[in-house]
């Protein structure tokens, strides 16, 4: 039964009041220990039934908050378009695990059902590729292929599975989730650019669907950044790019370039945050709550590893602001 859209969005926003905002991130960050860091994480409700023995198994609290937010997206997506827009990338990960487990015989981590069950992409691993959409039989296929020619790499396996993603999520998603997985294919493949200086490792992993060309990208694969600057001078893309170019151009990994990538949907949609009904504040919700989870483990794996606390609060993806 289909919610009624201002209910909807009142549900959201009255439980946005306890999502882990600036503030309690920061303490977490000041503590002393990372121990320390995870007695003020359950001090602030984060996965509260969690069963853990120690700060080490954070990640069970984080599951616990991942399996509730699926149930909330699953009980209130008032749209087909919004929970695939949640649930799709899920599905091409257990995907790709099921693949792998078959051939390389290790058990991977599985994420939770997506929009299809676990058991039957299991299934379709084992040979029942009716038990799951096209969609994820299509790029299975290609993997075993790979693996039965003797041609199969971890990177040329990840990549199948990561253009599947893109090619149904081109086809599921609509309006803004649509906009939001076409700048995110821009993204991946700027990022792609500066990674490798090969144009034909370029061409192979250039993830299609985006606005930006893989000719446009050139230059930089090319290490030429002063005429790629000038080609996206005065476009919708200069700043994302220029951010992109500064961060290569100095050695560092693209920690900034990534924040604004992943921060885009999030600031699109805040745009729209007083919008009364619709879809905006059920979105900022799982956004926000998705980043708070990726910054929960930023965090911890940042106070396990004794990295800096300005080094970790660079690399926190964009919070919650009330």
């Amino acid at each position: 039964m289909k919610k009624d859209g201002v209910f909807v969005s009142g549900i959201a926003r009255s439980k946005e009041s306890g999502i882990l905002g600036v503030e309690k991130l920061s303490r977490m960050i000041d503590a002393n220990t990372a121990e320390e860091a995870f007695r003020l994480l359950r001090e602030y409700g984060f996965g509260k039934n969690a069963e853990t023995d120690s700060y080490t198994e954070y990640e069970k609290a984080i599951a616990e908050e991942n399996a509730a937010l699926h149930a909330f997206i699953r009980e209130y997506s008032p749209s087909a378009s919004f929970t695939a827009y949640c649930f799709l990338k899920d599905d091409f990960h257990n995907a790709e695990v099921a693949v792998r487990s078959v051939f390389l015989g290790k058990e991977g981590v599985y994420k939770e059902d997506g929009l299809t069950k676990k058991s039957d992409i299991l299934a379709a691993a084992a040979g029942d590729a009716k038990k799951v959409p096209d969609y994820l039989a299509a790029p299975m296929k290609s993997a075993y292929e790979s693996f039965n020619t003797g041609k199969a790499t971890g990177a040329g396996i990840a990549d199948i599975f990561i253009k599947g993603y893109y090619a149904a999520a081109l086809k599921l998603f609509k309006g803004d989730f649509l906009s939001f997985t076409v700048r995110e294919i821009d993204c991946k493949n700027v990022s792609l650019a500066v990674r490798t200086d090969s144009e034909e490792i370029f061409r192979s992993q250039f993830i299609r669907g985006g606005k930006i060309s893989a000719e446009k990208l050139l230059p930089i694969v090319g290490r030429d950044y002063e005429k790629a600057e000038r080609d996206f001078a005065f476009t919708e893309n200069q700043e994302l790019i220029s951010l992109a170019l500064k961060e290569a151009g100095q050695g560092k990994p693209l920690v900034m370039f990534e924040r604004a990538a992943e921060s885009y949907p999030l600031k699109k949609l805040s745009e729209k945050k007083y919008e009364p009904t619709g879809i905006v504040p059920l979105a900022m919700y799982y956004l926000y709550k998705v980043n708070e989870m990726k910054n929960v483990r930023i965090i911890m794996v940042g106070k396990l590893s004794g990295t800096g606390k300005e080094e970790i609060k660079a690399r926190l993806k964009e919070n919650y602001v009330g």
